[in-house]
This record gives structure tokens, sequence and C-alpha cells, in this order.
């Protein structure tokens, strides 16, 4: 079955970068409309299009952190803890992976996003260009919950995936040695 399915399951370069930027391409366009539609009132007054660029920028950015969070669960915490079953050390390391998630999103959020927010929206609404900033662990602790929302949910998505694949994968082999040794009792019996 797997050779029938190379997109899913081919360990060539060619196809695995093709899962990988169909993944994240469908990723990012849920997240530029998610964006897009943000309850912001300024955004909420712009054309679809408008929205859509002033949106995609951040979007492009706050891939950043989800990505760290999907690759590390995907490449470290589920194939050298989970499927070992070192299970405390994999819920350990996912709290810790989170918590540098949140930060990241959060310093990307504070810096960049601020940056090219106030820089693009000053032209949009000049509500944007005077607006003051909440006290800053405020503006942080709002920043890192919501960095940590977006990239548990691809992080979460991406696991799953991973999980299930691997699952298959063992499921695959268990039933091709299991054939292998229907294959080898039958050759011992017709001998």
């Amino acid at each position: 079955m797997m050779q029938q399915l190379p997109f899913l399951f081919a360990r060539e370069g060619g196809w695995r970068l093709a899962r990988h930027l169909s993944f994240w391409s469908a990723w990012f366009i849920f997240q530029l409309l998610l964006y897009s539609f943000s309850p912001s009132p300024v955004l909420q007054h712009q054309a679809f299009l408008n929205r859509i660029l002033i949106t995609l920028p951040e979007t492009l950015i706050f891939l950043i952190p989800s990505m760290f969070l999907a690759y590390t669960l995907m490449y470290w915490v589920i194939p050298r803890q989970v499927i070992p079953g070192d299970y405390l050390w994999a819920v350990l390391s996912s709290i810790l992976l989170m918590v540098l998630t949140s930060a990241l999103s959060a310093a990307l959020s504070m810096s960049l996003v601020d940056y090219l927010r106030h820089r693009n929206g000053a032209g949009l609404s000049q509500r944007i260009a005077t607006e003051r900033h909440p006290a800053f662990y405020i503006q942080l602790g709002t920043a890192m919950l919501a960095g940590l929302r977006g990239s548990i949910t691809v992080g979460g998505v991406a696991a799953a995936i991973k999980l299930m694949k691997c699952f298959y994968q063992k499921q695959e082999a268990a039933l091709r040695l299991e054939k292998e040794k229907a294959n080898a009792e039958l050759q011992m019996l017709k001998a």
C-alpha cells in the first residue's frame, strides 16, 4: 500500500518536499483567511483583498513559531521519546517546547509584527498609528497566549499526522511479516 501512495510515504526528497510544502501552504492559506476576518475595527472597514494584503506579512511571520513547534515535535519528541515509550520526557519536552514557542511568537509579535502593523496601518487608520501600547507584562502575556494558540493547533495536527503515519507503517510491517511467515510455513508444508 505504501508504494501506491508515494506522496504520503515516500522517503525521497522530492516527495518529502512536496508533502511539506503542501502542508504549510494549506496552513498558510487557512491562517491568512482566518486573520483577514479578525474583528479588528480597522480591518472590518477594508475590502477583502486589502484585508488579505494587510494580514499577509504577519501570517508569514507567525509561520516561524508554528514550524518550530511542529518540526521539533515530529522529528525530536515523537521519534525519540513517544515511540520508544519515554512518555514522561515526551510530556516535559512538549511543555518546554510550548513555552519556547510562545516566547518566540511573542518576540516576533512585539517586534517585527508590531512594527509592520504600525507602519502599514498608519495609512489605513489614524487610530492604529496613534494607539498606545498596554503595559509590557500585559502585552507580553497576551502575545504569548495568542502565539501559542495558533502554534499548538498546527503542532498538534502535524504531530497527529506523524503518529498516524508511524502507526500505519508499523501495521503494514506487521502484516508483511505475517504474510511472509504464512508463505514460509506453506513452503515447509509443500516440501
